[in-house]
């Protein structure tokens, strides 16, 4: 039993050199990994950031370009408002005129000599 017990603690010591190698092998292998991942992480904070500053500077063009429009759209409200009074004005000015006009004058009579000699 013993010799038995022997024979496996030197099986254990001839595969030990073997099992360290490969443990060796694996900690490089998960320390390259892990360098690798540290450095993609890093890269991607930094894109993150750059991006966040986008998004930002975006909004503040975006709310920029919201009060323009508003702005714009007070100014096309108020711009209607003018036109209809200036059109509203152009029409009654119109129709005073042509009522004006449309007096019928009789040859002959008062009405054909006051239009005909208007300083009368």
């Amino acid at each position: 039993m013993l010799e038995m017990q022997h024979n496996q603690v030197m099986t254990d010591l001839k595969r030990m050199p073997q099992d360290i190698s490969e443990a060796l092998y694996k900690y490089k292998q998960l320390t390259t990994e892990n360098q690798f991942y540290c450095c993609r992480n890093c890269h991607l904070l930094i894109e993150s950031k750059l991006i966040q500053h986008k998004v930002r500077i975006l909004w503040k063009e975006n709310r920029q370009l919201l009060r323009e429009q508003i702005a714009s759209e007070e100014c096309n409200i108020k711009t209607k408002i003018l036109c209809k009074e200036g059109s509203q004005k152009i029409k009654d000015k119109y129709s005073r005129q042509s009522a004006g006009k449309q007096i019928i004058v009789v040859p002959g009579s008062k009405a054909e000599a006051a239009m005909s000699n208007p300083c009368a």
